[in-house]
Parts: C-alpha cells; structure tokens; sequence
C-alpha cells in the first residue's frame, strides 16, 4: 500500500473546560494536608517495627498524594496511572 493511499482520521480537539469549570483542589484540603504531612513517617515507622503497609494500601496513599500534585493538564489523564485518575476524579 502506497503512502498516498493511507487516508488519515482527524483527531478529536483538546479538551476544553466546560463554561463554570473548576479543577479539583485536593492538596487544599485537611485531609490532603494530614496524609502529606503524616504518611511518610507512618510508613516507615511500619517498615521499622516489621510490619510494612500492604502493597495495595502504599499505592492508594501515593495515588492520593499524586492528585494533589498533578496540575489541571495532568489530572486529565495524559499520562497519569488510572488510579490515580480515580482519586482525582473522586476529589
């Protein structure tokens, strides 16, 4: 097949924010703040005593923390783990 034969599918628009649209602020929020602040040291002090967090369990922490951190293009999904889409949707 000759490259003049490939026909090209047009590609949808980038996403635009709907009028009154608001990204998300979870890193405004208490809880955000406390799992921020906390989590790191809880999760060592688990890894210290022998009893790390279930693997399950540092990822949604972590997908959690990374919402906050994506700014408005990241928390669209380009490139962002699906669980971590989640969380922001969820926010």
């Amino acid at each position: 097949m000759s490259a003049a034969a490939v026909v090209r599918q047009p590609r949808a628009p980038p996403f635009l924010d709907p009028p009154g649209y608001a990204r998300h602020r979870p890193e405004s929020t208490l809880l955000y703040q406390l799992v921020e602040q906390h989590y790191p040291a809880f999760s060592q002090l688990r890894v210290a005593s022998g009893r790390p967090l279930p693997g399950y369990v540092e990822q949604e922490f972590e997908a959690y923390l990374e919402c906050g951190r994506a700014g408005p293009t990241r928390s669209r999904g380009a490139g962002v783990p699906p669980s971590v889409r989640a969380w922001c949707k969820g926010s």
